[in-house]
C-alpha cells in the first residue's frame, strides 16, 4: 500500500491564528499543559470458538444464528476472549477538536457488543469499515474471521493513529497462535515466532497485510481510487491481474460507529455506501449511533433518500440500526 498516494486532509480544520499572532501565541508556555496527550485502553471481549480463525474448509458464508451454538461443540470451550489495547489521544486534548477519531467514542463499545454476539454477520464475509478512527471495532471484527476486513478513515491524522494500533494488536496475537485464515506462524533461526503469509513471507506490516488500512473519505469522486486499492489487494492473491481488474468491487457488510457529528456529510456518506455496499439481499450497512448535534431521523432520511431502508435489531439493541 502506497501511503504517498494519500492527501492530507483533516476531519475538522479549526480556525489557526494568522501568522502575525501566532508569533505571539507561540511565546506563552502553558505551564498546565499535560506532558502525556496519550491514554491507552484496554478491552477485552469473548467471542464463540465457532467464528474465530480456524483451519476449517466448510464454513458456510450464510451461518445462521444457531451455527454459533455452544452445544455443538461438548469437549471445548464455546468461547474466547480477544483482548485488544488501543493508544489514543486524552478526551479533552485540543487535537480531538480537528480530528474526532483521534480518540474513542461510546457508540464503538455498543457497535463491538453487538458484533459480539451477532458473529454470523461477520464470518466469511467481506467487511468494510468506514471511520474507524482507533480501530477498535475494525480489530475486533478481524477476530471474527471476514473473509475480508478492510479499514478506512479520511483523517490522516487518525490513519496515523490506526496503523499504529493494528500493528501492535496483530503483530502480538501470533503469541496467542491466532492468525487469519490466510496466514501462518512460522518459527524462525531465533525460535521466535513470526506472521508469515502463504508463500512464507513474513508480513512486517500487518495493516498492510493482515488488517488493510487505506484513506478513503467519503463522496462518489473518492470511491474508485479506494476500489482500484482494494482490486490491489485481490492481485497479490490472484495469478491474473486482468481477472482481478474486472472484479467488481464491493461489500457484503459495512459497518461504522460514531461517524455523524454534523448534518452536511450525510450525503456524502450514503453515497459511499451505495457505492461499496453489495446489491444482495443480504447486504447490510451497521451503524453504531450516539446522539451529537444530528438527530437520528435526519439519518434516516437521508437512508431513505438513497433508498436504503432501516430497521432496528431483533433484538432491539440501542444504538444500533441496520441499513
Amino acid at each position: 500500500m502506497d501511503k504517498s498516494e494519500e492527501e492530507r486532509w483533516i476531519e475538522f480544520e479549526t480556525c489557526r491564528l494568522d501568522e502575525e499572532e501566532d508569533e505571539h501565541a507561540n511565546v506563552a508556555i502553558d505551564l498546565f499543559a499535560d506532558p502525556d496527550p496519550y491514554v491507552t485502553i484496554p478491552f477485552t471481549f469473548e467471542v464463540p470458538f465457532s467464528c474465530c480463525n480456524t483451519n476449517d474448509d466448510d464454513d458456510d458464508l450464510d451461518d445462521d444464528d444457531n451455527h454459533h451454538d455452544a452445544s455443538t461443540s461438548t469437549t471445548t470451550k464455546s468461547t474466547r476472549e480477544v483482548a485488544i489495547t488501543l493508544k489514543g489521544f486524552k478526551h479533552e486534548h485540543e487535537r480531538i477538536f480537528d480530528s474526532t477519531g483521534l480518540t474513542l467514542w461510546r457508540a464503538s463499545k455498543i457497535l463491538c457488543d453487538y458484533l459480539c454476539n451477532n458473529t454470523h454477520l461477520i464470518k466469511g464475509k467481506n467487511v468494510l469499515e468506514l471511520g474507524a478512527g482507533l480501530g477498535l471495532c475494525g480489530l475486533l471484527t478481524y477476530h471474527l474471521n471476514p473473509a475480508r476486513m478492510v479499514m478506512t478513515d479520511g483523517d490522516t491524522d487518525v490513519l496515523v493513529e490506526m496503523r499504529y494500533n493494528v500493528d501492535s494488536n496483530l503483530t502480538s496475537i501470533s503469541k496467542n497462535n491466532v492468525v487469519h485464515s490466510s496466514q501462518k506462524i512460522n518459527e524462525n533461526d531465533e525460535g521466535n515466532e513470526e506472521i508469515c503469509n502463504k508463500d512464507n513471507n513474513m508480513v512486517e506490516k500487518p495493516s498492510e497485510v493482515l488488517l488493510p488500512c487505506k484513506q478513503l473519505r467519503w463522496g462518489h469522486e473518492y470511491v474508485d481510487s479506494f476500489k482500484k486499492f482494494v482490486r490491489s489487494l485481490e492481485s497479490k492473491n490472484s495469478s491474473s491481474k486482468e481477472e482481478t481488474n474486472e472484479v467488481d468491487v464491493s461489500f457484503d457488510i459495512i459497518i461504522a460507529s460514531d461517524i455523524i457529528y454534523v448534518d452536511y456529510i450525510l450525503d456524502d456518506l450514503f453515497d459511499t455506501v451505495v457505492d461499496l455496499l453489495s446489491t444482495s439481499q443480504h447486504a447490510k450497512f451497521v451503524l453504531g449511533y450516539a446522539r451529537r448535534a444530528v438527530d437520528i431521523n435526519q439519518v434516516f432520511e437521508c437512508a431513505e433518500r438513497h433508498g436504503l431502508k432501516w430497521t432496528k435489531p431483533a433484538d432491539q439493541v440501542e444504538g444500533i440500526y441496520i441499513f
